[in-house]
């Protein structure tokens, strides 16, 4: 575990300011150097600007560049609170995400870009498109049929104090919060921490997750795989069957449940 969680905070420092659908010479390799010292995080608007993710894909994202103070101690502290061990344990125990952080050999996983025409041998491209749909029809083999979730505006709405579930539950966290700071659970500070960190990368708003950086695609998967152990134990309990949810895919073997199913979703969406 320690080798994986350095390879991702070298890579948080070294590449994962700028998007990765940017060419790979936007490079932040010496920001390495700033992780001893002591940045000032000033209150600035990230800059913003809007890019598709290849030729083969019309619709536009926005994509941010947080304000560089605020985004070296974001960094250091979702390393140095071990947070950053605790999601790459999360996302690699999460049978039900296809976003894995690392391939199988052990490397990183990376994203083909589109702007560069040659890629480097030694680079992993993520390509597994055509697994990743195999083993989702492996999964609903059985199933009498499929609900997709749609989450496409997942960072859009994402409320930066539901960081503080992450590993553990909105009932963790909500019991944590009313309790006097002193007497609060240690990890619910941390985590409260991040949070606090997390929204000075967008001028301290509790509303969004700016879409680019690396930091904010790995508390997203930390956030998700935290509601996917979440949803599927409320489910199956309330429904006294076993379901199968996989990457967004909730899998139903029991039409005659699709109603319950969808208040469930409902009531369950409240808590986020």
């Amino acid at each position: 575990m320690p080798a994986k969680k350095n390879i991702i905070a070298h890579r948080l420092y070294a590449q994962g300011y700028f998007s990765e659908y940017l060419p790979f010479e936007f490079s932040t390799k010496d920001f390495i150097k700033l992780k001893n010292l002591s940045i000032e995080t000033t209150n600035k608007k990230p800059f913003s600007y809007t890019m598709n993710k290849n030729e083969k894909f019309q619709d536009r994202r926005i994509i941010s560049i947080p304000e560089i103070g605020s985004y070296i101690n974001a960094v250091k502290h979702i390393i140095s609170s071990d947070i950053l061990s605790e999601i790459i344990i999360l996302n690699e125990s999460n049978d039900k995400t296809l976003s894995k952080f690392f391939l199988k050999d052990g490397d990183i996983r990376t994203f083909a870009n589109p702007y560069s025409k040659v890629i480097n041998s030694d680079k992993k491209i993520n390509q597994d498109f055509i697994s990743n749909t195999i083993l989702k029809l492996k999964k609903s083999i059985g199933s009498v049929g499929i609900l997709k979730l749609d989450i496409a505006n997942f960072y859009g709405s994402f409320y930066t104090h539901n960081i503080t579930c992450i590993g553990k539950s909105s009932e963790w966290a909500e019991k944590n919060f009313q309790l006097d700071p002193i007497a609060c659970d240690p990890k619910y500070t941390t985590l409260r921490n991040l949070d606090k960190v997390i929204s000075n990368l967008n001028q301290k708003r509790t509303h969004g997750l700016l879409m680019g950086p690396l930091l904010s695609y790995i508390v997203a998967e930390g956030m998700m795989c935290t509601i996917d152990g979440e949803l599927t134990r409320e489910l199956e309990d309330q429904l006294e069957k076993k379901l199968i949810l996989l990457d967004l895919w909730m899998i139903m073997r029991f039409l005659s449940k699709k109603k319950q199913i969808m208040e469930l979703l409902y009531l369950f969406s409240q808590k986020f």
